[in-house]
């Protein structure tokens, strides 16, 4: 999501985040009322509004999994998203001379682009804070990256080398985020 950050507070901008972020507001709110009774305000409930937007049916807890199951669905495809093209070229290899094959490959899996014969299907962090790749049509995570902390900080090297907007940053964190399944908490 497009969060802009300054002093005073956060702003999300872009009409679809924005609507993002009310889905999630709307579920938090729906998932509260469902496990306490509560309602988050004084005007109409979440329960009230979820049922008359969506049309979901069922008592507070079915609606409640409805709308977590439909705000999942809706982060995921914004999620999913193609990346913004800029920030294809921007992180291309060949602006980097010194970009090795296999971090480009890395590069390419977070945008869901392709650039070389070598492309990875998943990438993952184990509990201890490696990183594991598997490569398209191979089976198991078999490739070692090495581990979580170099794979991040390389990329935020990147991402600061690459000469991105603040917009553009926040789009590659994301995928990042995203990307890299099982990132340790910081």
């Amino acid at each position: 999501m497009a969060f802009v950050s300054g002093v005073g507070g956060t702003i999300v901008t872009g009409k679809e985040d924005i609507a993002l972020v009310r889905l999630m507001a709307l579920e938090n709110a729906m998932r509260f009322e469902a496990k306490t009774g509560m309602q988050m305000t004084r005007g109409r409930s979440a329960y009230s509004i979820i049922k008359q937007e969506f049309g979901f049916k069922g008592n507070k807890q079915k609606v409640a999994d409805q709308m977590t199951a439909y705000y999942n669905e809706k982060k995921e495809e914004r999620l999913n998203k193609p990346v913004d093209p800029k920030i294809v070229e921007k992180l291309h290899p060949k602006n980097f001379s010194e970009m090795s094959g296999k971090f480009a490959a890395i590069v390419a899996y977070i945008l869901g682009v392709t650039w070389t014969g070598v492309e990875f299907d998943a990438i993952m962090v184990t509990s201890d804070g490696m990183v594991l790749g598997q490569f398209k049509d191979d089976v198991g995570m078999n490739e070692f990256i090495g581990a979580y902390s170099d794979l991040k900080r390389n990329w935020d090297t990147l991402l600061k080398a690459a000469g991105l907007t603040s917009l553009e940053h926040d789009e590659a964190t994301e995928r990042f985020n995203k990307r890299i399944a099982g990132k340790p908490q910081d």
